[in-house]
């Protein structure tokens, strides 16, 4: 079975925050729906704030406070359960991190 990804980066070299999900589980439905997301980075080479929010079928990202926001649907598979961080030559530094358990709204 190939991977699943729903992946969210930062691109330093073009200064762009991305979500891409070309590779988002089921993405055979419509020919513009496996793309890549893209918006300017304006805190180019500086520390980058994020709030990330992901649920069963979507992934929200706030980038410094809302300075660009991203928000993009996904369609993963019941065995796509994790979030992997990972960074060019191992250089990336998460300084701190703090997870949610987000309640259902539905309360099902």
């Amino acid at each position: 079975m190939e991977k699943q990804s729903h992946g969210f980066g930062i691109d330093r070299s073009k200064g762009t925050v991305f979500i891409d999900r070309t590779q988002s589980g089921d993405i055979g439905f419509h020919p513009k729906f496996a793309n890549v997301q893209s918006a300017p980075l304006a805190s180019k080479g500086k520390t980058v704030n994020l709030h990330i929010f992901v649920d069963t079928a979507s992934i929200e990202v706030f980038v410094n406070d809302g300075e660009q926001v991203l928000s993009s649907l996904v369609f993963p598979t019941e065995d796509c359960q994790g979030l992997e961080f990972f960074g060019e030559g191992n250089k990336i530094k998460i300084p701190q991190i703090q997870v949610w358990d987000l309640k259902r709204a539905l309360g099902k």
